[in-house]
Order: C-alpha cells, then sequence, then structure tokens
C-alpha cells in the first residue's frame, strides 16, 4: 500500500515521462505563449528552473471551456523562481493548472499571484507577500503567502492508487501540541561531539568582550554593550562601553565587589591608549599600556569610586600579541572544515536549514560575490543548544548591506562569521546574528547592529554592539589563560 508521500513522489515522477507536443508553447525574447487546442486535451509545457526569467507571459484557451483541457507545465532541474511577471492571464483556470517539479528543491516567488497547484515535493519555497490560486504540495515553505482555495479537479494521465492509506496523526507529531500536552520540557542534553569538541569557551579570555580588535578602535554615536579590548588606540565619543553585560537598566549596574561582577571578568576596558569623551563606561575597570591623556576625570573617578581597578600596564602587550596569534590560529582551522551542505543560493537569496542528523552546519561563502538581498533561515524547530552555524567567507572583502537577517533572531548565540583572510569588511544599515571572527580585517560600519562579538584587526563607525556572547563549542580549542600572578590579566582576575 502507498504512503501519501510516496505517492506524490511517484506521481511526479511520471508526470515528467508525458511526451511534449513540441508546438505548444513558444519561448522567445523572454516571452512563454502558451496557446490550447480544441482537439486536445493534455497540454505539456516543459520549463527549464534554473534559466526561468520570463518576463511576459500569455495564455490563450482560444474560447475552450477549462473542462476540456489540462495544462501541465513540467518544470526541470532543481530550481526555479517566479519574478518579474504576470501570470493574470491564467485567471479562472488554475484548476486546471498543475505545475510539476520533481526534482526542485528551491523555489522562489516574488509575483503577486501564481495560478495552478505546485507539485513540488522535494522543494523548499520562499516567498514575498504572494499568493497562489491553487494547491500547493512542497517540502517547506516559508514566508507570508495566501493560499486560495482552487483545488486542482482535472484528470491526470498516470494511474493513482486507491489504497493509499491515510495518515495517523499522532499528538506529540504537532510541536505546538506537544507544548500543551506535555511536561515542561526539560534543558537539553549537552550535544555528545565524541571527542570533536575539547572546549565549551572556544574562544578563551576573549569571550568576556563584546569587541576585541588588534589595532585601533574608533567609535561615535553608539555603543557596544560588552567589554571592549583594543591593542591600539581606544578612541569613542558620545559612547556607552559595558553597560548591559548584565542586562539592561541601572539594576544591572555593579561595583567590582558586588554582584555577578565580583567572581567574573573586571575590566571593562583593556587597550592601548585611551581617548573617551562624553562616554561612559560601567561594570569594571579599566587598564591601558600607554596613556591615558585624553580621557575626561569623571570616567576615572566612577570607575574607581566603584571600587574597580583604573591603571596602566605595559605587559599587556604580550597579551594583546597572544591573543591575536589565537584568534588567527583558531579562524584558519576553522576555515578547513567541509562545507556541510546545509545552504541554497539561488539568485540574490541564500536560504539556510538546520539538520537535526548535524551539531556543526558549515556554509562556505565568497565573501568577494555575496550579493544577498533575501536570507533564510530555518531552524526547522531544533533547539539552538543542539547546533552551531559557522559561516566560512573566503577571500579578502565582505559586505553586509542591503539584506534582512530578521530570521536568525534568538540564534545569534550559536553562529560564527568566519573571515580568516578578510582583509576589508563593511557593514550599513544591516543587523548580522552571531560573531564575527575577522582578526585580519579592518571594520567599517555605520547604521546598523551586530548581535554578537565582534573580534577583528581594527573597528571605526556607529554600528551599535549588542551583548550576544557565542556560546556554542568549536572543534578547536583556544589556549587557556595561565593562572600566574604575573598576568596582569587574569581570568577570572583575582581583584584587591
Amino acid at each position: 500500500m502507498y504512503k501519501i508521500g510516496d505517492f506524490c513522489f511517484n506521481l511526479c515522477t511520471n508526470l515528467t515521462d508525458i511526451t511534449l507536443p513540441k508546438h505548444l508553447c513558444y519561448v522567445g525574447n523572454n516571452i512563454l505563449s502558451v496557446n490550447i487546442e480544441e482537439n486536445k486535451y493534455v497540454h505539456v509545457v516543459e520549463v527549464e528552473g534554473s534559466t526561468f526569467n520570463s518576463n511576459s507571459f500569455i495564455f490563450n484557451a482560444n474560447g475552450v471551456s477549462p473542462e476540456n483541457f489540462l495544462v501541465i507545465f513540467n518544470v526541470k532541474g532543481d530550481s526555479i523562481t517566479f519574478a518579474n511577471c504576470d501570470f493574470s492571464s491564467l485567471d479562472g483556470y488554475a484548476n486546471r493548472v498543475i505545475w510539476n517539479m520533481p526534482d526542485v528543491n528551491t523555489i522562489r516567488s516574488e509575483v503577486n499571484t501564481i495560478y495552478g497547484s505546485i507539485l513540488a515535493p522535494k522543494a523548499y519555497i520562499t516567498v514575498e507577500k504572494s499568493t497562489i490560486q491553487g494547491q500547493i504540495i512542497v517540502k517547506n515553505l516559508n514566508g507570508p503567502l495566501a493560499i486560495e482555495w482552487v483545488p486542482f479537479d482535472g484528470c491526470l494521465p498516470v494511474d493513482s492508487p486507491t489504497d493509499i492509506i491515510d495518515p495517523v496523526i499522532e499528538p506529540d507529531s504537532d510541536p505546538e501540541n506537544e507544548q500543551l500536552n506535555s511536561e515542561p520540557e526539560s534543558e537539553p542534553e549537552e550535544y555528545d561531539l565524541n571527542g570533536q569538541c575539547s572546549s565549551d569557551n572556544p574562544l578563551g579570555v576573549v569571550s568576556n568582550f563584546g569587541a576585541f580588535t588588534f589595532g585601533d578602535f574608533t567609535g561615535m554615536g553608539s555603543d557596544v554593550q560588552g567589554r571592549v579590548g583594543c591593542k591600539g588606540k581606544l578612541s569613542v565619543t558620545g559612547y556607552a562601553i559595558n553597560q548591559e553585560v548584565y542586562g539592561s537598566g541601572n539594576n544591572n549596574r555593579y561595583r567590582c565587589n558586588e554582584g555577578p561582577l565580583k567572581d567574573d571578568f573586571q575590566y571593562a576596558i583593556v587597550a592601548g591608549t585611551l581617548s573617551i569623551q562624553n562616554s561612559g563606561v560601567s561594570n569594571g575597570g579599566i587598564i591601558y599600556t600607554d596613556n591615558d591623556d585624553d580621557v575626561v576625570d569623571y570616567i576615572k573617578n566612577n570607575v574607581i569610586n566603584d571600587g574597580c581597578k583604573y591603571h596602566k600596564d605595559s605587559s599587556i602587550v604580550d597579551f594583546f600579541d597572544k591573543q591575536e596569534n589565537n584568534m588567527i590560529e583558531l579562524s584558519k582551522k576553522l576555515s578547513k572544515l567541509k562545507d556541510t551542505d546545509s545552504a541554497t543560493k539561488m539568485g540574490k537569496s541564500l536560504i539556510v536549514r538546520i539538520s537535526e542528523d548535524k551539531f556543526f552546519h558549515v556554509i562556505e561563502i565568497d565573501g568577494s560575490k555575496y550579493n544577498v538581498d533575501t536570507f533564510n533561515f530555518i531552524s526547522n524547530k531544533i533547539h539552538p543548544d543542539n547546533f552551531v552555524v559557522i559561516f566560512n567567507i573566503k577571500g579578502q572583502v565582505m559586505n553586509f548591506s542591503g539584506c534582512e537577517y530578521g530570521s536568525m533572531k534568538g540564534y545569534g548565540h550559536r553562529v560564527i562569521w568566519n573571515m580568516p583572510d578578510v582583509q576589508v569588511l563593511t557593514m550599513g544599515g544591516v543587523r548580522p546574528y552571531g560573531t564575527i571572527l575577522a582578526p585580519q580585517a579592518v571594520v567599517r560600519a555605520d547604521n546598523g547592529n551586530l548581535q554578537g562579538q565582534l573580534i577583528a584587526k581594527s573597528f571605526e563607525g556607529t554600528f551599535q554592539i549588542d551583548w550576544v556572547k557565542f556560546t556554542g563549542c568549536l572543534p578547536y580549542e583556544v589556549p587557556e589563560e595561565s593562572d600566574s600572578e604575573d598576568s596582569p590579566i587574569e581570568e577570572p582576575p583575582v581583584f584587591v
């Protein structure tokens, strides 16, 4: 006996075997014209999905009643995009049309209305405010799609089994029912990586910082919600640092000998030269290597009044050198991880899908060609504690702009954008989610927000960096810091 899923796959395949009448359609100059003939019932139109770019669609029924014909669009290839085309000449005939896509994995729709039923049992479909007049049979659906009830009522030229098994819907197969009817969900167990991951704190001491640069850090009119490490000159104006490392609001600001800060990393700023004007620093002390001639007096006074350290120590240059080597080495190792086929690129659309059979999802991207304007992150309801996503960016340049990454909201703490060779990273008007590991990159970022940590060569701009700490584990270990009393930066430091 058949199961419904098996039947859909078989039907899809069988429809593609129907012989194509060559004179049915004409494609030229991006025009697709379909003509109905009175003496034919089945009209089959073969379409190459990957090159489908019609901007004009003409459907001529030629006065033939829809009860007397059937149209099957057999879409070849693994992808198709509906865009820049008006299919309204099919209005009134959708009940006799099937878009058959046996091998298509990705469908994207940017048109107002698609007419006809879509039979694509392997496909992930992404839509942008579209409507379909018909039925839709796909693997996965993402986006604002209105599905009008126009059932296909034609007669297909393939046999259908009469012994299809009706599905038995178990209560726990519905995630919403599962939450309502089952016991409260326990915390996810730690993922067993069979020794692949040796550290839950893979960035070492750098994990304590919202931003960490091995050159200069220049910020204005914004904030880093976590700590800032800067080997060169830290220059900020109209800026806030480390105010929300324990949450927002004044109730989450602490002295160095109280609350969670007492046993935590006690420096808000670790830097070379300091220039701090019209700004605020909270939840920790300040240590620097060179000079603080351009720091307003109240910054130092506030730090000391909070029982925290404010002092100079030239030896922390070695601390920065060590962290830079560690981050460069980690970035290079991560770049050698094999792509796990977790993403689909189609035109300017990138779709990431999380699989329950994988912990690490590695996605390789050519930074010089990255021009995505649509980004879809599909978690498939897998708890974020059970996966890590690593975007391995190739090349020397990368640009985040003109794209909305909101589908990654809530997952930034499990994502790393790894950029081992990137020399120039620009961000503007966007909100990426995840930690950026770009130890050799000069970063210029304005009018946006990073939901993650930033590790780079240098930074300049008005970009806000929220405190979203990477909490996943990686298959490589960063050397732990020495507990020697000679080290000015201890983890956690002993406050005296």
